[in-house]
């Protein structure tokens, strides 16, 4: 049996916790620390980029996809989310990729 120990339950809660909340510098300070950690999900399957997304903290989600958080984690209630929230997501993870995004920079 590989319980985790109370520590590792104390980061993880507090990574869940900031990424609610849009809380950056806290995500980014347990993320450089723990780095590992980038694709730890909630008991309902929302990872940290799911739960910056789906209470719209971009700047967290642009944060997250520079550490390399994954962006289609299986969720077990994919179907709360909203298909915008899904979308931006989707299309946040293209411009990192690709090294240009037109949602952090002015329209043309």
């Amino acid at each position: 049996m590989a319980n985790k120990r109370p520590e590792d339950r104390t980061v993880r809660a507090r990574l869940l916790i900031a990424s609610q909340e849009g809380c950056v510098d806290a995500v980014k300070s347990s993320l450089s620390r723990f780095p590992q950690l980038v694709n730890v999900q909630d008991s309902y399957g929302c990872s940290l980029l799911a739960l910056a997304t789906k209470h719209g903290h971009r700047a967290l989600v642009e944060t997250l996809l520079q550490c390399s958080a994954k962006v289609d984690l299986p969720n077990n209630v994919m179907h709360n989310f909203a298909i915008s929230d899904i979308g931006w997501t989707n299309s946040a993870a293209h411009c990192m990729r690709e090294g240009t995004c037109p949602h952090s920079q002015g329209s043309a």
